[in-house]
């Protein structure tokens, strides 16, 4: 009998324990994440990248060139790009030129980071909050710059484009998944441009095994996820056990402005419901874990446990 309420009672700590919870390595507990990022502006991308991404529920990031922004025409214009913005789709910046950072004086590198900043924010209303390099060079320096205001910068990225195979990007998907890493694509072409598909079908191939691993992969923007990681990095919880009442108080210490993802809270406990500032939070449980969708600066979290 004295054993039984040893056991019981070691379970109950168990089952209370603060360190049973924990921010989940990727949203919704997924194991691994996927952006897609397209250089340039290319007017391939918004008659059928776009609504190949869309017609999957998926978002992009289109990393765009201020000068090479014209006022109307068949291409990427500025009501366009404030319109994909409005969709969903993140905007982010790649120069006002699209000249070699690393090779020109730092103060002109200056000028094409900052004036591209200051360009799309005025043209859209929507800062930029992630940069590409142009012909992807960057040192320390170049990278300080282009990553002040913004989540972050892309530099690493697999190429998805013409000089792709099916067999090389499968192999590179199915290793991210492994190691529960981050695969940032960059394409400039679909069916014209630079390093272009050999058709539609060919790009929408890449797409559909993209799909085929979607239960292991969060697909978001490059900023969203760089503001996740971020977040998930920085972030401490501060956990109180009361009965079966769990209080949660989230402290992040990055500027909400530039990072504000919403972050996954993970933990074994079956959860009745989960409260934040007044707000239901949605919960989901999967398997044997139980995932909660928060807002790391919005304060105190209220969970209540099951009885079972």
């Amino acid at each position: 009998m004295r054993r039984i309420v040893l056991l019981a009672a070691m379970l109950l700590v168990s089952i209370h324990c603060p360190a049973q919870f924990k921010v989940a390595t990727y949203k919704d507990g997924k194991e691994a994440a996927l952006s897609f990022t397209f250089d340039d502006g290319a007017s391939d991308q918004l008659t059928l990248a776009i609504p190949q991404l869309e017609e999957r529920g998926w978002r992009g990031t289109f990393y765009i060139i201020g000068s090479f922004i014209p006022e109307e025409g068949k291409a990427f214009t500025w009501d366009v790009i404030r319109e994909l913005a409005g969709r969903g789709h993140e905007i982010g910046s790649h120069t006002m030129t699209h000249r070699n950072l690393v090779e020109i004086p730092y103060e002109e590198a200056v000028r094409e980071v900052k004036d591209c900043d200051s360009l799309i924010l005025a043209r859209t209303g929507v800062k930029p909050l992630s940069f590409a390099y142009p012909f992807n060079a960057a040192n320390a320096r170049i990278k300080t710059l282009a990553e002040a205001g913004k989540a972050g910068s892309r530099t690493k990225q697999t190429v998805l484009g013409g000089r792709s195979t099916m067999e090389g990007f499968t192999g590179k998907l199915d290793e991210t998944i492994a190691k529960g890493g981050w695969m940032v694509t960059m394409t400039h072409g679909i069916v014209n441009g630079y390093d272009h598909f050999t058709s539609l079908e060919a790009y929408m191939g890449y797409l559909d095994l993209i799909k085929s691993h979607e239960k292991s992969l969060w697909i978001a923007p490059f900023a969203e996820v760089t503001s996740y990681i971020k977040e998930r990095d920085d972030i401490r919880l501060d956990v109180k056990v009361k009965g079966r009442r769990v209080l949660i108080d989230p402290v992040c210490t990055l500027d909400q402005d530039i990072f504000h993802s919403t972050l996954t809270l993970e933990t074994p406990l079956c959860l009745r419901k989960a409260r934040q500032a007044g707000k239901v939070l949605k919960v989901k449980r999967i398997g044997d874990k139980t995932f909660v969708e928060f807002n790391p600066y919005a304060g105190r979290i209220l969970l209540k446990t099951d009885r079972h």
